[in-house]
């Protein structure tokens, strides 16, 4: 339920007593310097061998920005999420068909999968109870002395 966080050491910072970093922070907070006790616009080094730039947010917190690439954000490092819609012309993942009402790719084995696929669930019951029989008209197991049943029986008798 928790992440663990493996401390190395927890230091206070250089120019705060109350400022705490543990050291693998990638921004100078790494290296000791608070954010919150610099000057807005101050640029430093961060441990990543990046620059660092403090600015301060909506609420008046002071906090270190990464700056690259002439003053910008640098680049995203993640991949984004691929999606798979019918606008992207992208194929489904293995195990995924596509939806042609909606362009979304859904599972296979999924409700949704298994109508597109034309392999709609068979509706069959099984009988835990003697004297029932199968209505083929409707895929219900049915009582052999119902009026129903009745008339399975007879037309299994006519066809013989």
């Amino acid at each position: 339920m928790y992440k663990t966080i493996y401390i190395h050491a927890i230091m206070t910072s250089h120019n705060s007593t109350y400022c705490y970093s543990t050291g693998l922070e990638p921004s100078p907070k790494g290296l000791g310097r608070c954010a919150h006790l610099e000057q807005e616009g101050t640029v430093a080094k961060g441990t990543d061998d990046e620059l660092w730039q403090v600015s301060t947010d909506r609420k008046c917190r002071q906090y270190w920005k990464r700056i690259t690439n002439n003053g910008h954000k640098s680049p995203r490092t993640t991949p984004r999420r691929r999606s798979y819609t019918a606008s992207s012309g992208g194929r489904c993942p293995r195990g995924k068909i596509r939806n042609p009402g909606t362009g979304n790719c859904v599972l296979r084995s999924g409700a949704v999968g298994q109508k597109l696929r034309g392999n709609t669930p068979s509706r069959r019951r099984t009988s835990s109870r003697a004297g029932k029989i199968l209505n083929p008209a409707t895929g219900y197991y049915v009582l052999r002395s119902g009026r129903i049943g009745q008339r399975i029986l007879q037309d299994r008798r006519r066809l013989r």
